[in-house]
C-alpha cells in the first residue's frame, strides 16, 4: 500500500472513509431520534435527559453539514425559468351519497380554522361553492337572482370544492 492510496500525506480522509463517517453519524442521529421518541412517552419526567438529547441531536445535525471541520456551502436552486404555473382543481363532494354528513362544516371547521390551517400548510386556496356552502339566506337569494338558469341549476345540485 502506498502513501498516496491512503491520503496519509495530506492527512485528509478518503472519500470512502468520509462516507463511512457520515453513515455512522446518520445512524447515531437515528438512534438519538428513536430515544427522544421513546422519551416522549414520559413528558416532563426526565427534563434534563430531554434537554441533553435535544442538544446532542442539534450538535450531530450540525456536524452532518460539515466536512473536516469546514462548513459546507448550502445548496442553492437555480433561478426559475418561464412563467409561474397556477393549477386549479375542482373536487366534487359526495353530498347525495352521504346526505347525513356535514361536509362543509368538516372542511371549514370552527370559524374556518381548518380551511385556514390547510391553506397555510399546503399553500393552496380552498373555496367551497354550491348548495349549502353559505349560511346567509339573504345573500343566497340575491345570488340566485343574479345567476343564469344553468349556473343556478348547477350550484343547487352539486357542492364543488375549488383548490
Amino acid at each position: 500500500m502506498s502513501l498516496c492510496d491512503t491520503n496519509i500525506v495530506t492527512m485528509q480522509p478518503t472519500p470512502q472513509q468520509q462516507h463511512q463517517s457520515t453513515q455512522s453519524i446518520a445512524d447515531y442521529l437515528a438512534q438519538l431520534l428513536k430515544d427522544r421518541k421513546q422519551m416522549a412517552a414520559f413528558p416532563n419526567v426526565f427534563n434534563h435527559v430531554e434537554r441533553l438529547l435535544d442538544e446532542e441531536i442539534a450538535r450531530v445535525r450540525a456536524s452532518l453539514f460539515q466536512i473536516n471541520g469546514v462548513k459546507k456551502e448550502p445548496l442553492t436552486l437555480p433561478e426559475p425559468e418561464g412563467a409561474a404555473v397556477q393549477l386549479n382543481e375542482k373536487v366534487y363532494v359526495p353530498v347525495r351519497e352521504h346526505p347525513d354528513f356535514n361536509f362543509v362544516g368538516r372542511i371549514l371547521g370552527p370559524r374556518g380554522m381548518t380551511a385556514k390551517q390547510l391553506e397555510q400548510e399546503t399553500g393552496c386556496k380552498i373555496m367551497v361553492r354550491g348548495k349549502g356552502s353559505m349560511r346567509d339566506k339573504k345573500k343566497v337569494s340575491t345570488l340566485k337572482k343574479i345567476m343564469s338558469y344553468s349556473e343556478r341549476a348547477f350550484r343547487e345540485n352539486s357542492l364543488p370544492v375549488y383548490i
